[in-house]
């Protein structure tokens, strides 16, 4: 997976950092495991943002059209390292399988955090 940052990202907005971070999704991916600490799915790092923690995440869809992206926040209190992406069927029909190939798919993905 890569994450490559927009020209002229990440910018200070007041006390806060605001990133545009180009996302690939991962080679193999791992369904979410929900519960008390969620598990698995595509991870993005505060590092491959430009900043040191995640306060917020939004995600447009996917260059193929093919794929919804929800982050999933992580149930640490902030701030948060990395959050969670999980991948889904634009067709509503559920997670991505197991082992997927998802790295022909990237997403531009806005986040918020310091």
């Amino acid at each position: 997976m890569a994450d490559v940052l927009a020209k002229g990202y990440p910018f200070n907005f007041g006390a806060k950092i605001y990133s545009i971070v180009d996302h690939t999704g991962p080679a193999s991916y791992t369904q979410v495991t929900t519960g008390a600490t969620p598990s698995g799915g595509d991870t993005i790092t505060a590092a491959a943002c430009g900043m040191k923690y995640i306060e917020s995440i939004e995600i447009d869809a996917d260059s193929t059209g093919v794929y919804d992206i929800i982050p999933v926040s992580p149930p640490d209190a902030l701030p948060r390292t990395s959050w969670i992406l999980r991948w889904f069927t634009a067709s509503g029909r559920g997670e991505v399988a197991a082992t997927t190939n998802l790295s022909a798919s990237h997403v531009r993905i806005c986040v918020t955090g310091q």
